[in-house]
Parts: structure tokens; sequence; C-alpha cells
């Protein structure tokens, strides 16, 4: 018997064992299997494994059979009759599906359903970073820059990255404007030609008062608390402002310079949440503490509009997060404008002290 009489019988045979198989099914819809079967139909394919793939028209589904056997609904990329090469899941096309994919001894950029042949750039897929080139995950490792940063590769995926944020100085003039400072970092980072004095006045603000012995001042949420010029004990102390505030003012300065960026107060957001988006380019403002010290006084006082009483630790700090790596978080100071770096473990510690407060541009 020759080759093509066996490739035959075999297809032949698969067939059989298909509708044995599974004779009183319940079909599926028409609708749910069209794209699928029109480019499918009644072929036969090899899989990048060896073991064969048919369409079943009483399931509607494309099923794996090694040896005649029937192993279950094929999920993975399979090249169809159109000449695209598909991801299946269960059985049928899922043309919602986007992400990195195992197929012929490579990991390839799955957008829409089907292989993208034509993309370059970096990828989110379950959870990591890739470098993707033509389509196919890059086998570059080593420093890679882009973005105006320099990305640690490891066979692609990205493992670091440390963007070329500009250094703000916030002393001597705002010994307690570092919101401020880290502002202006971050939208000259995007290109605003901002000065530190227009970011500082761009933040509404109230001095701390007192009466009948007590110190009253604004919402920290509202309001810069007391006077950036000053420090903690200062006749006019400083004590800071939260991310809704410093949000809202990073807006209005975007707007009049005719930027058409967004500041988004993302608080609330997981360290993992804030490494993915330097993966994906985007330095953020953070608040932790100076140096990461554990505090151990509070700045407090009464709010004016509510008579209540409100404290947060002394020695909170603001910075530019502007990259990260497996062992380690880099950011930009703006008390002094240094450079400096700390365990992720302790950033970790403080960011969640300070209620998990960032800001992101985009």
């Amino acid at each position: 018997m020759g080759k093509k009489t066996t490739k035959v019988w075999f297809t032949l045979v698969t067939a059989l064992l298909v509708v044995v198989l599974f004779a009183g099914v319940t079909s599926v819809s028409a609708s749910a299997v069209t794209t699928t079967q029109s480019l499918v139909k009644t072929e036969t394919f090899t899989t990048n494994d060896g073991k064969f793939i048919v369409w079943n028209p009483l399931t509607g589904t494309i099923q794996y059979f090694d040896n005649g056997k029937y192993i279950g609904n094929y999920t993975g990329l399979q090249t169809l009759l159109d000449g695209q090469t598909w991801y299946i899941h269960d059985g049928r096309i899922d043309p919602s599906f986007s992400g990195i994919v195992k197929y012929d001894g490579a990991r390839w950029y799955v957008s829409n359903g089907t292989v993208n042949k034509n993309k370059n750039g970096f990828v989110d897929s379950n959870g990591e970073t890739y470098l993707v080139e033509k389509g196919k995950v890059s086998s570059k490792s080593g420093s890679y820059s882009a973005n105006k940063g320099t990305y640690t590769l490891s066979s692609g995926r990205v493992t670091g990255v440390r963007f070329n944020v500009p250094a703000v100085n916030q002393k001597p003039k705002y010994p307690t404007g570092c919101e401020g400072a880290a502002a202006t970092s971050l939208l000259r980072f995007y290109g605003y030609n901002v000065s530190l004095d227009e970011m500082i006045r761009a933040i509404p603000r109230e001095n701390i008062t007192v009466k009948n012995g007590r110190r009253y001042g604004p919402s920290i949420y509202e309001k810069f608390v007391g006077d950036p010029r000053g420090g903690y004990t200062s006749r006019n102390p400083g004590y800071g402002a939260f991310a809704p505030v410093v949000t809202k003012a990073m807006n209005n300065v975007i707007r009049n310079h005719g930027g058409s960026r967004t500041a988004t107060n993302i608080t609330g957001s997981s360290v993992n949440t804030l490494y993915q988006n330097l993966r994906n380019g985007s330095p953020q403002i953070v608040w932790a503490t100076y140096n990461m010290n554990t505090p151990r006084t509070v700045n407090s006082w009464y709010i004016n509009s509510t008579g209540k009483y409100f404290s947060y630790p002394r020695g909170t700090h603001v910075m530019v997060l502007r990259g990260y790596d497996a062992n380690y978080v880099y950011f930009m100071d703006p008390y002094g404008g240094i450079y400096k770096t700390f365990s992720r473990s302790a950033f970790n510690s403080k960011y969640q002290l300070l209620g998990q407060q960032a800001i992101l541009v985009k």
C-alpha cells in the first residue's frame, strides 16, 4: 500500500472514529462554529508535537487525536487553511485572545486570535513583559535601551528597568515641598518645561493656625497643609499634601502648557502594578518615608471643615519611582535631587504605611 493510500485510509479511519466516539453528542449552533469550520472543514492537520487534530462537525470543535485515540479539544496555535496561525482554545478559534503563546519552538505574540508578525515593542502577558520583534519574543539578554530608559532582558523577558528622569532639588527654597519637586521632575520627563516655582504655586495650600491651644489646618486630601518653605518646626510649618491634591495640580499645569497627557491618581495600586507600569514605560510619583526610615512621631492637627483630629507619620516623603530589578527599587529623591536605591522590601513596607499612594502620567 502506497504512502498516499495510507494517508487517505488514516484520514478515513480518523473521521470514522470521530463519528463513532461522538455520535449522540448534541450539535452546537452553526453561528458558534462558522469561523472555525470555514478554516478547518474536514482537513486533518499535524500539530507541532506530532499529534493530529481534526474537525468534528458533531461537536463543532477541533480535536486532538494520537494514533487514532481521542485526547480532547485542542488548545494552542495552529496554521489553518487561510495560511494564518490562529489561537485555538478548547477546540475553537478565539478571536478575543491576545498574549504570548509557545509554538513551533518559539514564543509568539497573538493579537485578536492570530499571530501578529508585524508587532515590534514591549508586550504584557500573564503578569510579565516581553520584547517582541516581528511577532516573536526576542532572544536578547542584557541591557536594552528604549523609552528614555534601560531595560534588563532575560531571553526577551523584562526583569528590570531604569528611566532617566530629571533630577529636581527642592532645597533650599522648599524644604517640605517634595510633592511639587517630584511632580516637576515627572512632568519634565514627559517634555513639559515646568519650573519648580510654577508647580509649587499650582498646589493649593493653607497654613496651620492655633486656636485655644489647638492646631487647625485643612484636609491633607484637599490642600497642601502649611507652607512648603517651612520645616516641621517652623513658625509656619509645612506638612505636605496627598495624592488627590497633587494629581489635580499636575493636570492644571499640563493644561496650562497645552499638553494632552493626564495625571491619574492610582492610589491603592500594588507594588507589582507599579513595576508593571515601569515596564510599560511609565515612572510614577509615590509616597513613602525619607530614606525608608520608620517614623517615630507624627504631624497632627484638627481639620478646619470637620473639627476632626488628624495625624500621619512625620518624615513622610514623596519621590519619583524610576526603576526596579529583582532586588532593588530606584528613585529620584527631590530632597537634594539625588538618585537613590532601596531594597524592594523596604519600599514595600513604607509604601503600604502611607496608604499605597501613587500618581501615573499617561
